[in-house]
């Protein structure tokens, strides 16, 4: 996007309110740890989803008017497909009703690869929960007009596909 002249921002899983400092949410070992009790996990649930639309305001809003691309790294939509990265244990319809309250993504894309592809790159979690995983990615983002996109192949030809999917080619 950049060698387009196109601006980008990135963010790893949300957009925050305030500049974040160090990585925030990103694990090495995503399931390691305990679920959160259910006050802990609702609270954790409500603070995304009221902090999702000041954030969008205060720093997506007007990065857009310019031309500006925001890409997240993951999304809340995360959360319903795999809960325990987030140690969320929230009832599933609390986060799906917050899901369907967050501000929507103009493109929504899911990138896809066979689960023995993924393995061999990353063995975060087990065989079946990868396959649980997929199923719900790929659900996720249908039911939700995304895009999905066959990541098997080197990242510089997924980055092509995808830039071919949101009409950047």
């Amino acid at each position: 996007l950049v060698a387009r002249g196109i601006s980008v921002r990135s963010y790893h899983w949300r957009v925050p309110w305030q500049p974040a400092s160090g990585e925030g949410d990103m694990v090495n070992d995503p399931h390691g740890r305990p679920l959160k009790g259910l006050l802990a996990s609702v609270a954790q649930v409500g603070f995304h989803l009221l902090t999702a639309w000041p954030a969008w305001w205060r720093h997506v809003a007007p990065a857009r008017r310019q031309g500006e691309w925001i890409l997240l790294d993951r999304c809340f939509l995360d959360l319903l497909c795999d809960p325990r990265r987030y140690r969320c244990g929230a009832p599933r319809w609390l986060a799906r009703a917050a899901a369907a309250l967050m501000p929507r993504a103009d493109r929504l894309v899911v990138l896809h690869a066979p689960p023995e592809v993924i393995r061999a790159r990353k063995r975060e979690v087990e065989p079946d929960e990868l396959l649980r995983q997929l199923e719900a990615y790929r659900a996720c983002g249908q039911a939700r007009g995304g895009i999905l996109i066959d990541s098997a192949d080197a990242p510089e030809v997924v980055a092509c596909r995808v830039a071919s999917a949101v009409g950047l080619t």
